[in-house]
Formats: C-alpha cells, sequence, structure tokens
C-alpha cells in the first residue's frame, strides 16, 4: 500500500488533506476481521478537519473525540449526537503525566484494540507522541510546515509553535513507527510491523511535498520568502498557511545597504508603530546593544 499516493490522489472529504481516505483504504486492506478503535485529540467540532468522523460514521467504529475548548465541545456534541458510536470528553490530553489510559478506560477499552489515532493539539503534540502508551496500527501527528524539514526543532513544553515533520518522524521512529506519507498539515506514521507490506518514505523524498518557503533577510533590510528550488519572492505581504497576513517589516524608502542610519532609526520606530506589541522587546536589544559596545 502507497499511502502517498492515497494522500495525493484523495478526494475532498472533512479531512484536511485526504486523511480519511487513507484511514479507509487502511481499514479496508486491514481491519476486515476487527471493528477498529479510534481516537482524535483535538476533536474541533468534530466535522471540520476531522481525519475519522467520515469512517467513523460509514463503518459503525467507535470513535472518542478529546477537546477541551467548552465552546467548540458543544458544537462537537451537536454534530456527532445522532452517531452512538461517537464519543466525546471534554478535557486536556496531557503528558506529564498522561492521562490516556483515564479517558480510554471510562470507555472500557482495551489498549490492543485501538487501531489510530490523529494528534492535532496545536502546539505540544510531539510530546503527546513521546508519552504514548497505546501502540495504533497507524498516527497522523500535526507538524508546523513553516519550520524547515530537515531541522529536528521540538515545541517547547506549554507554547503554541508546533513541532517540525523532522523531529516527529525521530521520535515515531524511537517507537517503533516509520513513515508513510505527509499531507500539507501531519505526518503519517504506520507501526514497524507493517514494513514491507505498506510503502516506506522518507522526508528527503518528500521535501517538495513538505517544504515551506524559508524566509531570509538579505542584507538590504528586505524579507525574502525562498522556495525549495532556490526561487526568491519580494511579497510585500506574506500569507500565513493557516491564514492570516504579515507585511514586510520595513518599507521600500528604508530598504537598502547604504541606507543612511538616522533614516534607518526612522524606520524601526515605524516597525514599532506597525508593531507595537514588540516595543518592549525591541528595547530590551537596543539596550543589550549599547551594553555590549560599552
Amino acid at each position: 500500500m502507497d499511502i502517498q499516493k492515497i494522500i495525493e490522489e484523495a478526494p475532498k472529504d472533512y479531512s484536511q488533506d485526504g486523511e480519511g481516505a487513507v484511514v479507509k483504504a487502511f481499514g479496508l486492506a486491514y481491519w476486515r476481521e476487527r471493528k477498529p478503535k479510534l481516537i482524535e485529540f483535538g476533536g474541533h467540532d468534530g466535522i471540520s478537519n476531522s481525519n475519522f468522523f467520515s469512517f467513523a460514521r460509514e463503518t459503525g467504529s467507535e470513535l472518542l473525540f478529546v477537546e477541551p475548548d467548552e465552546k467548540r465541545f458543544k458544537k462537537l456534541v451537536r454534530n456527532t449526537g445522532l452517531c452512538p458510536n461517537i464519543f466525546c470528553v471534554n478535557d486536556f490530553v496531557t503528558y506529564d503525566p498522561p492521562n490516556l489510559s483515564r479517558i480510554t478506560n471510562s470507555l472500557s477499552w482495551a489498549p490492543e484494540n485501538v487501531s489510530a489515532i490523529s494528534i492535532d493539539i496545536d502546539g505540544d503534540d510531539i510530546h503527546v507522541l513521546k508519552s504514548l502508551e497505546l501502540q495504533p496500527d497507524l498516527l497522523f501527528v500535526e507538524y508546523n510546515p513553516t519550520i524547515p524539514w530537515d531541522i529536528k526543532y521540538e515545541n517547547p513544553k506549554g507554547l503554541s509553535h508546533g513541532s517540525s515533520a523532522s523531529a516527529l518522524v525521530d521520535v515515531a521512529s524511537k517507537k517503533g513507527y516509520f513513515l508513510a506519507a505527509v499531507s500539507s498539515t501531519n505526518v503519517i506514521l504506520v507501526r514497524n510491523d507493517y514494513k514491507g507490506i505498506v510503502v516506506e518514505r522518507s522526508l528527503i523524498d518528500l521535501a517538495g511535498r513538505v517544504a515551506f518557503r524559508r524566509l531570509a533577510f538579505s542584507y538590504s533590510g528586505e524579507l525574502l520568502s525562498i522556495d525549495s528550488v532556490g526561487r526568491f519572492y519580494r511579497d510585500e505581504v506574506f500569507k500565513m498557511p493557516w491564514g492570516g497576513l504579515v507585511p514586510q517589516p520595513l518599507p521600500p524608502v528604508a530598504r537598502g545597504y547604504e541606507t543612511k542610519r538616522a533614516l534607518k532609526l526612522l524606520f524601526s520606530l515605524y516597525s514599532i508603530v506597525v508593531f507595537p506589541w514588540a516595543l518592549g522587546d525591541a528595547i530590551r536589544k537596543l539596550m543589550a546593544t549599547k551594553g555590549a559596545s560599552e
């Protein structure tokens, strides 16, 4: 089975980027003799970007959504209320100590019966993966596509940076999983039992799929975005992959390697006006620079 090919050819469904088609294909091929149980961390409203909802609704497989946000949880309950095989828990997934066993025990689920887990909690995904005691066939784990794929960056605990694809694959390999595919936001990992049955991939092979434009400053103070084949773009406004726009930090008139120092200072102040929340950080850096020069 080539899961990357399934992702790339998948029709649009409830999932983020074809992940739902992977679950359906895997279930059809390998779960015929059992009723798989599925867990989705970060249930959201149960429909939007759900990797497992479609499969659970169509097959009757039991699905557990874990969603900590109360407003989203209410929508989740409303959207799944007519599905007796879908369970919703309003709780945080913790990793220190892990609390998943307590949640699954409340449903009388045996650990060996959990076939797939999706982790999408916008930050500490890698730490939940590290603490995971279950060994499902499939794991879907969110990575931050703006972090270069070849950098092993782990989300600082408790923050919402996200982790790089490389860091997630590294952790998963130590837990007995290999990389089968990447989508625009998830690494798809398969337990080592399926090696030789499911096609194994590497991030090097999938660099074009994973790579988000990298950002760099030119000597003139211009923020550049550079794609995976080395083309650069001088966008005046950058579009973030999850929505939102970010402008260039300096206007065109202030850019230039030979720009006079006074003009650079003037437009540094402009940047603070545009990004007022950065004022404190700018003052600290200025004081640090002054102290180093004395």
